[in-house]
């Protein structure tokens, strides 16, 4: 059994995309697991959980990550854990969009969303990150991302989420030694399933204690892919 923080009381976690679906839930999530929970989104007319700090962030912009991050730390001195739920492109039923069909302008928001973003506050939060002793990034994948899973249609989805998985194990290799818990939560492929997978295997990503995984992917908890 992979050991499990029960409370984050006096921990500070980042969540992108807050603004619904597997974001919002995990920002609420962990706020009821007691952490003081950054909950961002693309405009401050957005609606986030309760008891969730409401911040500006559109993960395509440089500015946006540092300033965010910036804010973090002139408010708390601290980040526990950032979970890049953020993304854009996630195919809609049926008829999707091939590489001779899919528009590129939707190929470069997907990788600017789901890839560049994710590094680029990295780049800014990791410094802070590695000052507490467990500290977490959780990835948020796609099964059409994941090994094995890639089916047609999306194709810029799905190239950046797996470009995702390669930047969490990148992170690994880079960070593992210092201490950083970076994983993958791929949720399930079955219909209906996948959001409500995702959050519960972001939840306990998130959760991990010291020594926890690192740099590996996950469809459940302690289900690796």
């Amino acid at each position: 059994m992979v050991e499990t923080q029960e409370s984050l009381t006096g921990q500070v976690a980042l969540v992108t995309g807050a603004a619904s679906g597997v974001g919002r839930a995990v920002a609420a999530g962990l706020a009821e697991y007691d952490a003081t929970v950054y909950a961002a989104t693309q405009s401050m007319n957005d609606d986030v959980p309760a008891d969730c700090e409401h911040v500006l962030l559109d993960v395509t912009q440089e500015g946006d990550a540092e300033a965010v991050v910036d804010g973090i730390y002139s408010e708390t001195e601290r980040l526990d854990v950032l979970v890049n739920a953020a993304e854009f492109g996630r195919p809609e039923g049926e008829g999707s969009d091939t590489i001779v069909t899919e528009d590129p302008s939707r190929i470069d928001r997907a990788l600017a969303t789901n890839v560049r973003g994710p590094m680029v506050l990295c780049k800014h939060a990791l410094p802070l990150l590695l000052q507490q002793r467990a500290p977490r990034v959780v990835n948020v994948g796609s099964a059409l991302g994941a090994p094995g899973e890639t089916t047609s249609g999306s194709p810029g989805y799905q190239v950046s989420k797996a470009g995702l998985a390669a930047f969490t194990r990148y992170l690994d290799a880079e960070y593992g030694t210092r201490g950083l818990m970076a994983n993958t939560a791929f949720a399930s492929a079955e219909a209906g399933d996948e959001e409500n997978q995702g959050v519960e295997t972001v939840l306990w990503l998130a959760r991990l204690a010291g020594g926890g995984p690192m740099g590996e992917a996950f469809r459940a908890p302690e289900e690796p892919v």
